[in-house]
């Protein structure tokens, strides 16, 4: 539901949710590296380890395994 959505994405620091937003926006992640100040393969790092952990959020509050 969006209400467990907001809520996983609660949990996430600022940095990592701001670059979920941009690249769910189709931002390109030298693009998401600039505003969040960060380089382009620290971002791609950070997203990538932002949507493990949303999704094992997601997946805790559905119980599923």
């Amino acid at each position: 539901t969006r209400a467990e959505l907001n809520a996983a994405l609660a949990e996430l620091p600022r940095d990592a949710r701001a670059a979920l937003a941009l690249a769910a926006e189709g931002f390109s992640g030298a693009e998401i590296a600039a505003c969040i100040g960060r380089t382009e393969l620290a971002t791609r790092t950070l997203i990538c380890r932002a949507r493990l952990r949303l999704r094992t959020s997601l997946e805790g509050a559905e119980g599923v395994p």
